[in-house]
């Protein structure tokens, strides 16, 4: 089996992403007795460990870890309500803090982080926006602040970041320009990268789904071929966070690929 590269985001999301889509397309796709065990087994071992990473505060730690977990406890319902809510409490005062110290570098009480997977990047703004959708949360009215619109104020910055945050918005139930559906249109048919790619697959199938477009989806096929002829003869995509991205992308889609496989090596 060839060598796993290092995903382009944290390896924590990479594990947390895999989870979710697991939770999301096995029990719908595998119809097998025993593969459906295995699959079950091997999800409750991600959820096992993802919990066993919560700290006291019942966060995940800095950056946006709390956040990428709480997307996983939330799609997969794990824990008690309660233990979730707590979760998103820490959540809020994670962000809030981030929120304060963009507003004010020089506060004493919080020192400037230089990492980006601290500092309120789109990307981080929108896994942050995700969370607090998945927890029921409204990203728009976060204690004042509109995190949809300080995402959709940013147009100039790289594909992948455009997509997901184009995504998270649709998500959140944002209208997307028009616009905005033909940059994810041009990104998802001028990129060849499966990260890019299908990001912007995935916001476009939100925008046909929650928006009712129609115009969206035969303009879909040509994405959606050149992310099938990018799965690799291992069933792969490239890394654990590619792969796991290429599956949710084409689960939806009718055409012919190889899903047995990805979801091997997915989970294997």
């Amino acid at each position: 089996m060839a060598t796993r590269r290092r995903p382009r985001w944290p390896p924590a999301a990479a594990i947390i992403i895999a989870a979710v889509v697991i939770a999301v397309v096995l029990p719908a796709h595998l119809a097998a007795a025993q593969n459906a065990v295995k699959d079950k087994s091997e999800l409750q071992r991600a959820i096992d460990w993802l919990t066993l990473q919560r700290n006291k505060d019942w966060g995940w730690g800095t950056g946006t870890d709390t956040a990428q977990a709480i997307v996983a406890m939330e799609m997969t319902k794990t824990g008690e309500l309660l233990e979730r809510e707590l979760s998103a409490k820490q959540l809020e005062i994670e962000l809030l803090a981030r929120l304060w110290q963009h507003h004010d570098p020089d506060s004493d009480t919080l020192q400037q982080q230089d990492d980006e997977d601290e500092a309120l990047t789109v990307a981080n703004i929108a896994t942050y926006s995700m969370a607090l959708a998945s927890a029921c949360h409204d990203p728009r009215q976060f204690h004042g602040h509109d995190l949809i619109g300080s995402l959709l104020q940013h147009e100039t910055i790289s594909d992948l970041d455009f997509s997901y945050s184009s995504l998270v918005a649709c998500e959140s139930g944002t209208h997307v320009r028009k616009r905005h559906i033909r940059r994810l249109i041009e990104i998802a048919n001028t990129k060849h990268t499966v990260d890019s790619l299908s990001v912007a697959i995935l916001a476009l199938q939100c925008v046909e789904h929650d928006h009712r477009n129609r115009n969206v989806k035969p303009l879909l096929r040509k994405p959606l071929a050149t992310l099938i002829a990018l799965q690799q003869l291992d069933g792969g995509f490239g890394s654990l966070h590619t792969t796991a991205l290429a599956i949710r992308a084409l689960q939806e889609g009718k055409a012919t690929w190889n899903r047995t496989n990805a979801v091997d090596w997915l989970l294997n």
